[in-house]
Order: structure tokens, then C-alpha cells, then sequence
């Protein structure tokens, strides 16, 4: 049923005064014939206003009870938004030692995960996920073992630790690479700043790269006779092979632009 305009309650003749004797009669005989109708009229008003409220009351229940149907479904809405982004299939742990820093990283997760090859992920030390953290693309995931393979292509910190927690997501190349020191001959990997510590040390350029991937060195005391190899990789085009850091304070950033023209500036 709807809400309906109320009847119209036909209006009453002059009614009969006594001031009047010589109308009385007259409008005593019609005021009179007029009022049972009068009565049906006003009846149906009153019908109508309750039909009316009822109509009201029955539309404020229901809208009462969508609001809260609603607001159900948008809670469970809301809590399976948040069991999908917490889900037991996209986040894992490891108690793997591993060290922090790029390349392929191999760790233990818990077996039976949603994890698939090329979904990227954050490798984040569970006790101070801002200061260490890895970011990378899986490249194998055995469900049955656990066991699960990262190329790190950003890594954040330093160190070796044996609590990880794993979860799908991008860690945003801000520009600011991971540092390695190093004293030795070295093969340099793709997104480090590799500060040269040590007199006549070679350090080779990444063997492993990608378009955009990053890599940097500085020699730190005065150190002498040092070298990057490039091998068969051009820098500005060109094939330098071993290219000695003639200065004391020589320093690079270098990113792989392809093959045409190899390492460029960054």
C-alpha cells in the first residue's frame, strides 16, 4: 500500500441561529441532513491518516533494517578485504639465515601458500621491518616443501638474520642503494654501492642485469691500483674491458641501458 492524499470533507451549510427565526427552520432541516454525511467524510480522513502512518511505519522498518543490512555487508565486506590482504596464502615466515643484499635469495616458508612465479614480494626482517627489508620477484615456489626462491632485485640494511617475514608487495627504488664494503676482488651485483677499501682490488661489473638495474662504486682511503672489469659490457658504447680508477677518489654510478650502449650514467 501507499501513501494517499487524504478524502475532502464536504464543507457544512450555515448552521441555524436563533437570531435569526426566520431562517431557522430552513437551515435547521439542511444543516442537519448534512452532518451523517459530514461524519462518513471525517471517518474516512481518519482512516486514511492511519492507513498513512502505518505506510510511514512500515517504510521507517524496513529502511531501518536495509540501513542495518547494509552496514552487515559492508563490515563483511570490509573484514574480507582485510582476511585477503592478511591471508595465511600470501604472507609466510622463515627462520632462514640468510643475508641481506640482492640477487637470488633461497629460503623455508610454510608449506601449502597461494605464492606463484613472478608475483613480487617483500622479504622484511620481522624485528625491524623498515631497517632490513628485501624486495623481488619469486622465480620458483615449491608448495609442498616450502621451500621459496627470490631474485632481490632492491635490498635495505645489511646483515644476515634468521627472522623473515614474507608478504606480496614493491619496495620503491628510491635511488639510495644498499652499501658493500669490500677489501678483496669482488663480482658485483646489480644495486649496490660498493665502497673499494683496500689497494689493487677488481671489481666486475654485474653479469647478471637488467634494463634500469643499478650499480655503484667509490674508493674509500686513497686506495690505489684499483679496477672495474666490464668484460664484454659496454660503457657508453664502447667495450673498455678492465678500466683502471686512475684517481684516489674515483667513484661511479652506472645503469645497465642494454646492450647497444651498456652502462651509462645514472
Amino acid at each position: 500500500m501507499a501513501i494517499t492524499a487524504p478524502p475532502t470533507i464536504a464543507a457544512l451549510s450555515t448552521p441555524p441561529t436563533t437570531a435569526d427565526p426566520t431562517t431557522f427552520d430552513t437551515r435547521a432541516d439542511t444543516f442537519l441532513s448534512e452532518l451523517t454525511p459530514w461524519a462518513g467524510d471525517v471517518g474516512d480522513v481518519a482512516d486514511n491518516v492511519f492507513d498513512n502512518a502505518t505506510e510511514a511505519f512500515n517504510y521507517a522498518t524496513s529502511a531501518s533494517s536495509s540501513a542495518s543490512t547494509a552496514t552487515t555487508q559492508a563490515n563483511a565486506a570490509a573484514a574480507s578485504a582485510a582476511s585477503a590482504l592478511g591471508a595465511p596464502g600470501t604472507n609466510a615466515t622463515s627462520t632462514t639465515s640468510t643475508a641481506t643484499g640482492t640477487g637470488s635469495k633461497t629460503i623455508t616458508i610454510q608449506t601449502g601458500k597461494a605464492y606463484s612465479v613472478g608475483q613480487s614480494v617483500i622479504i622484511a626482517r620481522t624485528s625491524d621491518p623498515s631497517g632490513v627489508r628485501m624486495g623481488g620477484a619469486i622465480t620458483a615456489y615449491n608448495s609442498g616443501t616450502g621451500s621459496l626462491t627470490v631474485n632481490v632485485s632492491i635490498a635495505v640494511g645489511s646483515g644476515t638474520h634468521t627472522d623473515w617475514t614474507i608478504s606480496l608487495g614493491v619496495i620503491a627504488n628510491s635511488g639510495i642503494l644498499p652499501i658493500s664494503a669490500i677489501t678483496t676482488n669482488t663480482s658485483a651485483t646489480v644495486n649496490t654501492d660498493y665502497l673499494i677499501d683496500a689497494d689493487s682490488v677488481v671489481l666486475t661489473a654485474p653479469t647478471s642485469k637488467s634494463v634500469g638495474d643499478l650499480f655503484q662504486y667509490q674508493i674509500m682511503n686513497s686506495r690505489a691500483t684499483c679496477s672495474v672489469d666490464f668484460g664484454s659490457d659496454k660503457l657508453f658504447g664502447r667495450t673498455p674491458g678492465v678500466m683502471s680508477l686512475a684517481s684516489p677518489n674515483s667513484r661511479g654510478k652506472l645503469q645497465w641501458s642494454g646492450s647497444t650502449y651498456g652502462w651509462i650514467d645514472a
